[in-house]
């Protein structure tokens, strides 16, 4: 890390950095100490003064240490979308007393707010002590309180916790993986009859093919626009500037969006993101669709395709709570076989219609 990058982040982030680098007593120390002693560590001049109970932890959820998101955030690379910049956060937003994004908890019980802004993100720091108060988990929904003190925003105070607000959210909730599953009989409710006359029970895996890419994803975003009663879920990963606009056709829709040149450690968590709001949505008992935009972009993100095995295994019809249903465009590709045997229908798109 540069000495500019690291006068880029704000004096709360530079705390945390140092913290987990290993400098004595961050909290007493001025930015510019700061700044120099993280240097001096990562060059060897200094000794770091790292707790021993903090080495070598591996993350629960992503598979990242704190101090291994700031260093794939900030490194030297010009193509990410997805970087941790607190100072644009000040800048953009100082003015504005409350932001809504998605929380990632941290192997530390520290945890980042996603907050997105066309295909790009910032985070805001969450604290242990809130996390570990509202008892939060990834993915789940903040609308949360800022306040601007020493040139750096921070998050003061929840308001709401996947749109239940705080006075009235109960830390006592339900757990994805000890909801049953049951096979549905309840059908997708939809504007466009054409989509109704498929018969699509909630809780299922619906293939979708189509010989036109930008086709298939219009068909797509059609298909999940006319969805009524349920929340929705779009992701796409790869956004480019002929296809940017299709994002403003979307309605009423959580995007997990990322261009096509971002990271691809970055766009790891955010289709790791993206399966954990799903689930939090069917544990507050209500149904939701994931729209995935396509299969093949997201089984390439892994060399064993575990993104794509983990987002197309989640859709559940659970016990007297919610339910996930995934409408993933999918391609013939052999490598996707694996999955036909979770497919429950599947459909074709053809010239703005739909058949099986």
């Amino acid at each position: 890390m540069t000495e500019e990058q690291l006068n880029d982040l704000s004096i709360f982030a530079l705390r945390e950095l140092a913290r987990r680098t290993g400098v004595e007593s961050p909290t007493s120390k001025k930015k510019g100490e700061l700044i120099k002693e993280i240097i001096e560590i990562s060059e060897g001049i200094r000794t770091p003064k790292m707790s021993k109970n903090k080495q070598g932890r591996p993350p629960k959820s992503t598979g990242y240490s704190f101090v291994d998101v700031f260093n794939s955030q900030i490194k030297e690379a010009p193509q990410s979308k997805v970087t941790f910049n607190q100072p644009k956060i000040n800048f953009e937003y100082r003015d504005i007393k409350t932001i809504a994004g998605v929380l990632e908890v941290l192997s530390e019980g520290n945890g980042l707010l996603w907050i997105r802004k066309a295909t790009n993100y910032q985070f805001l720091y969450i604290t242990d002590e809130l996390i570990s108060l509202y008892k939060l988990k990834t993915g789940d929904k903040l609308l949360v309180e800022l306040t601007n003190e020493h040139d750096s925003v921070t998050v003061e105070k929840i308001l709401s916790i996947n749109d239940t607000p705080i006075m009235k959210f109960s830390t006592s909730r339900r757990d994805f993986y000890n909801i049953g599953h049951l096979e549905s009989k309840r059908l997708i409710d939809f504007v466009d009859k054409m989509y109704s006359d498929l018969h699509i029970r909630q809780g299922e895996n619906i293939f979708l093919y189509g010989d036109n890419n930008l086709e298939n994803t219009y068909d797509l975003i059609k298909m999940l626009n006319s969805a009524k009663n349920c929340k929705k879920i779009y992701i796409n990963i790869t956004i480019a500037e002929k296809n940017r606009s299709i994002l403003d056709t979307l309605t009423n829709v959580e995007l997990f969006v990322a261009d096509i040149t971002a990271d691809l450690d970055e766009t790891r968590r955010l289709v790791s993101l993206a399966i954990e709001r799903a689930k939090r949505i069917l544990e507050s008992g209500e149904d939701v669709i994931v729209a995935v935009d396509d299969m093949q972009s997201i089984s390439g993100l892994d060399a064993d395709m575990h993104s794509a095995r983990n987002l197309i295994s989640i859709t559940k019809c659970g016990k007297r709570a919610g339910s996930i249903t995934i409408f993933s465009i999918m391609s013939k590709d052999k490598e996707l076989k694996i999955f036909d045997k979770l497919s429950d229908k599947s459909f074709m798109f053809e010239k703005g219609n739909i058949r099986l």
